[in-house]
């Protein structure tokens, strides 16, 4: 009898959980397209600070999609795996490169080695990121192909 409502209380716990993450899937896409939408409206006044965010919100938008793709990835009931979470970091890395990039060469925030400070961490976490996924590579078994 108690394996039983030990079973039950699983399955419900797992419909639960898989509920909770197909409603946070479901804000994840609703939240792409609205940041698409604004990155489309910055297109309609075309100047360098439009262009920017738009570039910026097109990076967040990806990041979104791999959080996304981890979410169905765990849907699927597929191994765990850290290369959706490195592909965020060198994403929002990069990101905030191109930022910082942008707005020294515009004038629009002062040099200072407290920005090249910003720049070169980025830069390291991609480095340091790109060898990850390196290793994760070695690493892995050459027979699991749902990466």
């Amino acid at each position: 009898m108690k394996k039983m409502i030990t079973g039950k209380t699983r399955k419900l716990l797992l419909a639960i959980d898989d509920i909770i993450h197909v409603i946070i899937a479901i804000f994840l896409v609703v939240a792409a397209f609205l940041i698409l939408y604004k990155a489309g409206a910055n297109l309609l006044q075309p100047n360098v600070q439009s262009i920017l965010l738009m570039i910026s919100d097109i990076f967040f938008v990806l990041i979104i999609m791999e959080l996304l793709w981890m979410i169905i990835r765990y849907l699927k009931r597929l191994a765990f795996s850290l290369r959706p979470f490195i592909f965020v970091g060198i994403i929002s890395s990069i990101r905030g490169m191109l930022m910082i990039e942008a707005k020294m060469a515009l004038g629009l925030q002062e040099e200072g080695s407290h920005y090249l400070f910003k720049l070169g961490t980025s830069v390291g976490i991609v480095l340091v990121l790109i060898v990850c996924l390196w290793i994760l590579s070695k690493i892995q078994h050459p027979m699991n192909t749902d990466e």
